[in-house]
């Protein structure tokens, strides 16, 4: 039976772990990776549906094989995790449950920076995508410890200040919330629309059958479909 260990039990043996796990040889000294690398493995493991497996380990990570090996042991080490293989054949490893729920943190950087995604969703007129966002944050700070909440408070009020947006000038694009939400739909479900469509320059607009498949979101907004 597994013993079950305290968030700051957890976060020790974490820092320990590291130290002895992702040593690696660059010139002529050791170089100890941090231990908030472990923590973060930690925290996409338990957010992975399916798993990570090593090769995923290795990119995310930048290290090798063997360290990648040895990062998913030390985890193995303080968390309870589970081994899946599915169609593609490859070994996956994830931590079930809300074993480190309470080691995650956020930080006044990270809310700073989804704020900014959604002045720049409004400034492009997806004010949909705007508010969904805006509700994510919610949850977020609902999530909060409220002695985190408050310490996070001046510092993030600091960073709206500080930092700002410079978008390129001109008009924006109009954005409809129905015919958007009508489209997603219509790529969720992979299903063919009908448009009335007219050509830059064109006088009459013709309808169009086409099978959505995404957006370019920019200066300009694309639907990117195949015509039937």
């Amino acid at each position: 039976m597994c013993q079950k260990r305290s968030p700051h039990r957890l976060a020790r043996d974490l820092a320990r772990a590291s130290l002895s796990a992702t040593i690696s040889y660059r010139g002529k000294g050791m170089r100890y990776e941090k231990a908030d690398a472990l923590l973060r493995l930690a925290i996409d493991m338990q957010a992975s549906r399916v798993g990570l497996t090593l090769n995923e380990i290795e990119e995310k990570y930048g290290v090798g094989r063997r360290t990648a090996m040895r990062m998913r042991d030390a985890i193995a080490r303080t968390f309870e995790i589970q081994e899946a293989q599915y169609e593609d054949r490859l070994k996956r490893w994830r931590i079930s449950g809300g074993a480190v729920n309470r080691l995650v943190n956020f930080t006044a950087e990270e809310i700073a920076d989804m704020g900014a995604a959604i002045k720049v969703l409004r400034r492009e007129n997806l004010h949909a995508r705007a508010a969904s966002l805006e509700r994510v944050e919610s949850k977020l700070r609902a999530l909060m410890r409220p002695d985190q909440a408050r310490k996070m408070e001046p510092d993030l009020e600091a960073l709206l200040e500080a930092e700002g947006l410079a978008m390129r000038p001109g008009p924006r694009p109009r954005l409809s919330t129905e015919v958007m939400g009508t489209l997603r739909e219509a790529i969720k479900a992979c299903r063919q629309v009908t448009l009335r469509y007219r050509a830059r320059g064109g006088k009459t607009a013709k309808d169009r059958l086409v099978h959505p498949y995404g957006f370019l979101l920019g200066h300009r907004h694309y639907l990117v479909a195949f015509h039937v």
